[in-house]
């Protein structure tokens, strides 16, 4: 479990499967996150380290599931 400028550095390695909360996400991506659609919008950032798994915890609200091309809501 890691965030700021260690997770940023782990991902660069290409890891299979990342689980950043919304927060971390928006730290790591430097974007605002309001919505699932920008969180979506987020994670496609994060497409050139090639991470095949990425799940996004929202809290009570569940997580969105990235795996290669295809996402998932839970």
């Amino acid at each position: 479990d890691t965030s700021g400028s260690s997770f940023r550095e782990c991902i660069r390695k290409s890891p299979y499967l990342i689980k950043p909360n919304v927060e971390e996400l928006s730290e790591l991506t430097g974007e605002e996150i309001n919505s699932e659609e920008d969180i979506v919008e987020a994670v496609c950032k994060l497409d050139p380290y090639h991470i095949e798994v990425i799940a996004v915890s929202m809290g009570k609200d569940g997580s969105i599931l990235k795996m290669n091309d295809r996402f998932f809501r839970a």
